[in-house]
């Protein structure tokens, strides 16, 4: 994919919970994709999107193979 100009950065997916955490599996997936890819990111991203509203059913994290870091939006 790498040679088309196609580059994984991340994962998102859904949960069934108003505002969204990540599962301990879900940071472990993460993180050993992380570990696992052969690029120079110094890490993924991770969107999860919950059934409650904006900005409170958004999750958007910085992955890497030791570190989860939250981001949050600007009020």
């Amino acid at each position: 994919m790498h040679r088309k100009g196609f580059n994984f950065v991340g994962d998102w997916h859904t949960h069934a919970e108003g505002a969204p955490t990540p599962s301990p599996s879900d940071i472990k997936t993460i993180n050993e994709a992380v570990a696992k890819s052969q690029h120079h990111l110094h890490g993924f991203v991770m969107v999860i999107v919950g059934t409650g509203s904006f900005p409170e059913a958004l999750h958007i994290s910085v992955n890497t193979t030791t570190s989860h870091v939250r981001l949050t939006p600007n009020p």
